[in-house]
C-alpha cells in the first residue's frame, strides 16, 4: 500500500488523495466539519427567525459592512467560518490531502473560540445572562459549544496523526512557492496584529474601538469572551483578528520550512481575509460616508468610512496601502 495516492501521469511527490489507511480519519474529519458549520448556520438562522429578519437582509450583509443586524445572527466572521467549515468538511469526505491542514487549522481556531466563550459562560454572569437573553436556551447553547470543543479537538488530533513522510516531500520547484508564500504569511501576520495592538497605543486608530482598554485586558479577552465591555456572541472581532494573525504567522514558518501541511491552511486562511477585505472595500466604495467617527450609525445602518476618511491622515494611510497591498 503506497503512503498516496497519485494523481494519474504526475509525479510520485504530486498528491491529491489521501492514504486509503486515513480514510476513515478523513471521513469522520469530514462528518465533525460538516455538522460544526451547520450547528453554526443553524443559529444563524435561529437568529434571523427569533428577530423577524429575512434571508435577503442576510445575503445584503454578507457584502455590505453598513447593515446593521441584531448579534444573534452573527457576524462576518462566523459566516466566513461557517462557509469554510463546509466546503473544507466537503474535501475531507472526498481525501483530499489539501483538506488536512485546512482541517487543522479551522479547528484550532473554532476550538480556541468554543473554549473561550465556555469560559466566559462559566465565569461572567453579565455575558451569560445576555448571551441566554431569556430565550430559555441555556442548554442547547452550552450543549452546542461542548459539542464544537470537543469535535474540533477531535480533528485536530486525527488530522495530526494523518500525516506520513510522503506529505513532508516536496519537489524541487515546489520550494520557490512556499518560501514566497511564506514571507508574504508571516507579513500578513505581522500587520495584522500590529495594527490591533497600535490600538491600544492610540485608540484613533480606525476600526478598532479597543479605547478605554489596555494590553492585560486585551490578553483577558482572548480567554474569557465575558471580559470585554461589549458582548459579542461565537467570538469577537478583535479575537478573531489575533487568531487570523496567528495563524498566518504559524503557516507562515510551516511554508518556509517547506511543509505541504501549509498549503491548505494557507489557501483557506487567505480566502477568508479576501473575503474579509473585499467585503470592507466594496463598503468603502459603495456605502462609505466621510464623517466623524462619534457618528457611529446613520438609521438602521453602521458607519462605515469611505477611502477619503482613511486617506484624511498618515495612519489611515498606511492602513490602506497594508489592506490593498
Amino acid at each position: 500500500m503506497t503512503a498516496v495516492d497519485t494523481v494519474p501521469g504526475a509525479a510520485p511527490s504530486r498528491t491529491r488523495l489521501a492514504s486509503r489507511r486515513y480514510l476513515a480519519a478523513y471521513l469522520t474529519t469530514g462528518v465533525l466539519l460538516t455538522m460544526i458549520g451547520r450547528t453554526l448556520w443553524a443559529w444563524v438562522g435561529y437568529g434571523m427567525a427569533y428577530e423577524e429578519s429575512s434571508p435577503a437582509d442576510l445575503l445584503q450583509a454578507l457584502v455590505d459592512p453598513g447593515v446593521r443586524l441584531d448579534p444573534m445572527m452573527l457576524g462576518r466572521n462566523q459566516w466566513a467560518l461557517g462557509g469554510a467549515l463546509m466546503l473544507v468538511g466537503l474535501l475531507a469526505l472526498m481525501r483530499r490531502t489539501a483538506a488536512r491542514g485546512a482541517a487543522m487549522l479551522l479547528a484550532a481556531i473554532i476550538a480556541w473560540a468554543a473554549a473561550r466563550e465556555l469560559v466566559g459562560l462559566a465565569a461572567a454572569p453579565r455575558f451569560r445572562d445576555a448571551y441566554f437573553a431569556g430565550t430559555g436556551l441555556g442548554g442547547p447553547i452550552i450543549g452546542s459549544w461542548l459539542f464544537t470543543l470537543a469535535a474540533a479537538v477531535a480533528v485536530l488530533i486525527m488530522m495530526g496523526r494523518s500525516g506520513t513522510a510522503d506529505h513532508r516531500i516536496l519537489p524541487p520547484d515546489e520550494e520557490r512557492p512556499y518560501l514566497v508564500s511564506g514571507v508574504l504569511m508571516l507579513f500578513l501576520g505581522l500587520a495584522s496584529l500590529g495594527w490591533l495592538l497600535r490600538g491600544y497605543v492610540n485608540p484613533v486608530r480606525p476600526g478598532t474601538g479597543l479605547a478605554g482598554e489596555d494590553v492585560l485586558d486585551y490578553l483577558h479577552s482572548l480567554v474569557n469572551a465575558g471580559a470585554p465591555v461589549l458582548t459579542e456572541f461565537a467570538g469577537s472581532a478583535v479575537f478573531y483578528e489575533t487568531a487570523y494573525g496567528v495563524g498566518f504567522l504559524v503557516l507562515g514558518l510551516l511554508a518556509l520550512v517547506r511543509r505541504p501541511v501549509a498549503r491548505g491552511g494557507a489557501i483557506t486562511l487567505a480566502a477568508i481575509m479576501l473575503y474579509q477585505y473585499l467585503r470592507q472595500m466594496a463598503g468603502m466604495t459603495f456605502a462609505g460616508q466621510e464623517a466623524p467617527a462619534a457618528t457611529p450609525m446613520d438609521g438602521d445602518r453602521i458607519y462605515v468610512p469611505d477611502w477619503g476618511y482613511y486617506a484624511g491622515f498618515w495612519e489611515g494611510r498606511i492602513w490602506l496601502a497594508t489592506v490593498v497591498g
